[in-house]
């Protein structure tokens, strides 16, 4: 057990003093944290540090806004238990999918089986191979073929795609849905969503994408290829991972069991018992900066959800910046989620939020020193220590201005 004092002001500035909070050096791309793109994602190494010297093991971390996982990832990794919320339907796909982890020999079969179902049902579509199947692989390609089903529910997708491309994306669904293995399928069912906007015709920034501009003209994607590439990725970053949360002896049941995912409001945590949680950490929405939601239009429309109400629930979204009351929904919509994370909050409970702030939206808009200001003068939480990080170009947002991010660490009071 830590010593009461572990938490005070002075021990927690202590601890942290000699973090390079910018990371500039350090390799990111490790693990599973290239399973799906995401827009402003946190850097590990962040969450790690945060992780490791605002808890012990065994307490339980939380994050409201979870997005891609990053944070119950480290969690997960340094034997924590953790939970994780995002109003976004993918945002929790690709976090369970992050923290599940699949033995390697299992994994490896599931990949190699999809593989060869893919490879051979592509073949016989292009009418490269004759219809001679000789494993039960091919054997149900054939069949799934023959049965000429279709996908996916919204039919707009096909314009996003080249028809050659759509059509072999269409098969690779259906491939995925023959994989009896729950972990093996939402795997599958997670990398096919990160290659929907790779296998897509528009090759500008997600932004894009976002604001629903189709492509002009349809560009060819190998389709087999592309999903073999990043299938392999994703298992050498799977082996990585396992090592990682197993070297100290943690079995993998154990590790799955240590994070809960869920789709729900960070503004609304009812379900969630008051001053139960030791820690929370998080990167919240930067005001009217990303579109979070939008971001991942096709992953979206592709599953079948509504894209129209969900993106209505995101909190800060791009879509909403040119509002004339955009700051101060911002405002308020922020400060129901801080109002939550104090009410779940354990007395001397601590809280690290990453912010990042558009320097040209805060010349106008203020909202992160009113937010800081309703932190600790209306939830009376005590500042232990502020820190500011500079954005890797890869996370920039320049139009924005957005070039830094702030880390607020608090402690709610006993």
């Amino acid at each position: 057990m830590y010593p009461k004092h572990r938490y005070d002001a002075a021990e927690v500035k202590f601890f942290f003093e000699n973090v390079d909070w910018d990371f500039a050096d350090a390799w990111t791309r490790h693990g599973l944290s290239l399973l799906h793109w995401y827009p402003t994602k946190l850097p590990p190494q962040v969450a790690s540090w945060l992780i490791t010297g605002l808890t012990a093991k065994g307490e339980v971390i939380c994050d409201p806004f979870c997005g891609s996982g990053t944070v119950l990832a480290e969690a997960m990794r340094l034997g924590r238990r953790a939970m994780g919320f995002d109003v976004s339907p993918i945002a929790g796909l690709i976090s369970k999918a992050r923290t599940t982890l699949i033995p390697l020999s299992r994994l490896s079969r599931g990949i190699k089986t999809f593989l060869e179902r893919l490879k051979f049902g592509i073949d016989l579509l292009n009418h490269s191979i004759l219809a001679l199947p000789a494993s039960l692989q091919e054997q149900e390609a054939l069949s799934l073929v023959n049965s000429e089903r279709t996908n996916p529910p919204n039919p707009q997708m096909a314009q996003w795609f080249h028809p050659t491309v759509f059509r072999d994306i269409c098969f690779a669904s259906q491939c995925i849905d023959l994989e009896a293995d729950e972990g093996i399928r939402r795997l599958l069912t997670v990398v096919f969503s990160s290659l929907l906007r790779t296998c897509s015709s528009q090759l500008r920034s997600w932004g894009y994408i976002a604001d629903n501009v189709v492509p002009r003209q349809y560009i060819y994607k190998d389709v087999y290829a592309i999903y073999t590439n990043r299938l392999h990725n994703v298992e050498r970053g799977m082996r990585i991972f396992v090592e990682q949360c197993t070297s100290g002896g943690m079995t993998i049941p154990v590790a799955n069991a240590l994070v809960r995912v869920r789709c729900a409001d960070s503004r609304q945590l009812d379900f969630i018992q008051a001053n139960s949680i030791d820690c929370i950490v998080t990167s919240p929405p930067y005001g009217n900066v990303s579109d979070n939601v939008m971001s991942q239009r096709l992953s979206m429309l592709w599953f079948g959800h509504n894209l129209e109400d969900t993106k209505r629930s995101e909190i800060g979204a791009r879509w909403k910046r040119f509002r004339q009351a955009a700051s101060e929904a911002y405002v308020h919509e922020m400060t129901q989620c801080l109002v939550e994370c104090s009410r779940i909050l354990k007395p001397g409970g601590r809280l690290a939020i990453v912010w990042g702030t558009s320097s040209k939206w805060e010349k106008r808009h203020p909202t992160s020193e009113t937010l800081r200001s309703f932190l600790s003068d209306t939830l009376r939480m005590e500042v232990l220590a502020t820190f500011r990080r500079k954005i890797a170009s890869c996370r920039q947002h320049g139009s924005y201005g957005v070039l830094y991010e702030d880390i607020l660490i608090y402690r709610k009071g006993r």
